[in-house]
């Protein structure tokens, strides 16, 4: 352990603080000091600049992280899965192919390239039917009552999944997020199940 003096910085060990004003020094997890130096290395290098066009959809998601409402998380998570789409498939497609590429397909190109999982039929029903309550909330407002707040939630999850590891992070699946997600793909949905 570390601890690190209010004034001037100075880290000390757990041992050499003691006998000194301990109310002067803060605790300091060097594990998190080591993570976000990476993170802020990764992003910085040229290569994942170029890779993510300066990385916007950064932006994106700390909004949709600040939403207190899942509706407009939803959406926004929806909008940054679209924008790394774009960004995976901007060298062989035009920008007129990719806006006109179905959400369904966008989605399933997502879950395979960065959560490694295929798409059969079953999954690609289930896909429509969120890629279609993203519409009505998008252009009406209002959720269809064939998909469940858990099922927008999940989504966001899978979407701070996808961040860290654009990120260069080891995903957490604390929420059990990749099972939710595997058994709704199968058509296993169960409204009253927390994601």
């Amino acid at each position: 352990m570390r601890y690190r003096h209010q004034e001037t910085g100075e880290l000390l060990t757990e041992k050499e603080v003691q006998g000194k004003l301990s109310y002067k020094y803060d605790y300091v997890d060097l594990g998190l000091e080591y993570t976000i130096n990476e993170v802020i290395s990764t992003i910085a290098s040229e290569e994942w600049k170029k890779t993510y066009d300066d990385g916007y959809f950064i932006f994106l998601f700390r909004q949709a992280i600040s939403q207190s409402d899942i509706e407009p998380a939803f959406l926004l998570c929806w909008t940054i899965w679209e924008h790394l789409f774009a960004l995976n498939n901007k060298e062989w497609l035009d920008h007129v192919s990719i806006e006109q590429t179905s959400g369904e397909k966008k989605v399933a190109f997502m879950l395979n390239k960065y959560l490694l999982i295929s798409v059969d039929d079953s999954a690609r029903r289930e896909i429509k039917r969120i890629t279609k309550a993203r519409n009505r909330l998008a252009h009406f407002g209002k959720k269809p009552d064939d998909v469940e707040i858990e099922e927008l939630r999940l989504f966001v999850r899978l979407t701070e999944q996808i961040m860290a590891i654009v990120l260069g992070l080891k995903p957490s699946n604390a929420f059990n997020s990749i099972d939710h997600l595997n058994n709704l793909l199968r058509g296993n949905r169960t409204p009253s199940q927390s994601i």
